[in-house]
């Protein structure tokens, strides 16, 4: 788990023993440089030494790299490039969280901050925004699943900490990242 906001001893641990995880489990990957990028061959190396299953950048856009212009799909496109083959390569799953823009009149997909290209690369797309303005429930909904059909949206709240889910909702991607302000 990379996280390029949280610090992994204060915050992500914490949220990770929280939700009851095997923290035993979790690595993250130590660079002497402090710098680590999409296409960085440490990933891999990480994955295979650590038999990862599964590896999460968040946010996305502090992994692209330096003079990377990430509104340019032939920028972002070689980077998201080298994540697929390593998953490809390892069997790792990669997730990677990304911001959304101001905009909220925009179409989900035009909402991610960079290129259109980091949705257009991934297979499955996810948005995740508070239900509406002034509402504590938040929706989590699939805006794109190239795998398998859509799923359901589903709501939730976060109380001490702690997902609690509240079950299906009928908002979609789009509606939410309408009505919803992106945390």
């Amino acid at each position: 788990y990379q996280n390029a906001e949280d610090d992994n001893s204060d915050t992500i641990k914490p949220r990770l023993e929280n939700h009851k995880a095997n923290c035993g489990k979790v690595c993250f990957i130590e660079k002497a440089s402090g710098l680590l990028y999409m296409d960085d061959d440490s990933i891999e190396k990480a994955i295979v030494e650590s038999d990862a299953k599964l590896l999460v950048l968040d946010p996305i856009q502090a992994y692209i790299g330096d003079n990377i212009d990430m509104n340019r799909a032939n920028s972002i496109r070689p980077k998201m490039n080298k994540l697929k083959e390593t998953a490809e390569k390892t069997g790792c799953a990669i997730v990677l969280i990304g911001h959304m823009n101001k905009n909220a009149r925009g179409r989900a997909n035009y909402r991610g901050l960079g290129s259109i290209d980091i949705s257009a690369a991934a297979r499955s797309v996810l948005v995740v925004s508070k239900m509406d303005k002034d509402s504590e429930v938040k929706v989590f909904a699939q805006l794109k699943n190239n795998l398998a059909p859509k799923g359901k949206s589903l709501s939730f709240v976060i109380k001490n900490g702690s997902v609690e889910w509240l079950g299906e909702c009928e908002r979609s991607a789009d509606e939410v990242s309408a009505g919803g302000v992106a945390d």
